[in-house]
């Protein structure tokens, strides 16, 4: 609880670049903090970065092969006015590129036709989204997370991205409403995903974060306006259960302007999660720039 950015942004464009970049207030990148880690340590496989939706999160920014993958079944490549992809569309692409070619656009080109080919093998077509995982789109998503996992197809990143969150206006209840309705979608998808990749328990790690919270104080609409600090939440193999972080309580003398204050850095958790969990030989100041690390700053959540 109470984590998130210290930036005092409660934009969503403004919050979201400089979770996704990995900074902290005055911080400058283009790149993600997962972008950055994935080409740092990249093995050349093609699946390494995936995104499950209709674009690439700057998180991932960084990585030249991260790729979108909107819905498993239907990832074509298809020429104007054609339904599927024609076969001397990918002989002619790799005719031209036989070899990784320099330029940016012709390498995610040829790195797209090469994901169709590594999908078919695998045989990820779109089989029917099991029951468990709910009928909400993150379940839908989480459920292809599970199946690019489970065919062990060479992915080291993925991210979900599931809006619908800013809730200004008939929010409900802790009992129902919308709020209640999304956090029962979210945990739903994110049981069936541990279901699904239970096996693998050793290698994946989950971590949950928004950009920022909502205002303690419900507005006049009903609902809660942008606030600041948040949750963030983490899932896998090697997580300490329970609540981490500190929190101080809601009194008024606590808040921040009226919102949660952030007590916990979210690159404390991030940070934790590289080197616990990833192993990584890469610079954590080059992950997340000026932000200081190591084993003292550390939240305790991963074992």
């Amino acid at each position: 609880p109470a984590g998130g950015s210290t930036d005092p942004s409660r934009r969503h464009v403004d919050a979201m670049s400089i979770l996704e970049a990995g900074l902290g207030p005055t911080g400058q990148r283009v790149s993600g903090w997962l972008g950055r880690y994935i080409a740092s340590t990249s093995t050349g496989a093609d699946l390494e970065a995936v995104a499950i939706g209709r674009f690439v999160p700057r998180s991932l920014a960084g990585h030249d092969a991260s790729i979108g993958l909107a819905d498993l079944s239907t990832f074509e490549l298809a020429p104007l006015g054609a339904g599927s992809v024609a076969p001397d569309l990918a002989a002619a692409v790799r005719a031209v590129h036989p070899e990784p070619p320099p330029d940016l656009v012709a390498e995610q080109g040829r790195v797209a036709f090469a994901v169709l080919d590594r999908l078919a093998l695998a045989g990820l077509t779109g089989a029917p989204v099991p029951d468990d995982f709910g009928s909400g789109t993150v379940g839908v998503d989480l459920w292809q997370a599970a199946q690019l996992i489970r065919a062990d197809v060479g992915v080291r990143a993925l991210t979900v991205d599931w809006g619908g969150w800013d809730h200004h206006d008939d929010q409900g209840t802790h009992e129902a409403g919308r709020m209640v309705d999304q956090v029962d979608a979210l945990a739903t998808g994110l049981r069936g995903f541990w279901d699904a990749v239970a096996e693998h328990d050793d290698r994946v790690t989950v971590v949950i974060m928004s950009e920022f919270g909502r205002r303690v104080a419900q507005n006049a609409s009903g609902g809660t306006d942008h606030g600041h600090g948040g949750v963030l939440t983490v899932l896998g193999g090697g997580v300490n259960g329970g609540i981490h972080g500190a929190w101080e309580g809601l009194e008024s003398d606590v808040l921040d302007r009226g919102d949660v204050p952030v007590l916990t850095d979210y690159r404390h958790v991030l940070a934790e999660v590289v080197d616990r969990r990833l192993g990584s030989d890469s610079e954590l100041d080059e992950l997340f720039p000026g932000f200081v690390t190591g084993p003292g700053s550390y939240v305790g959540v991963v074992a």
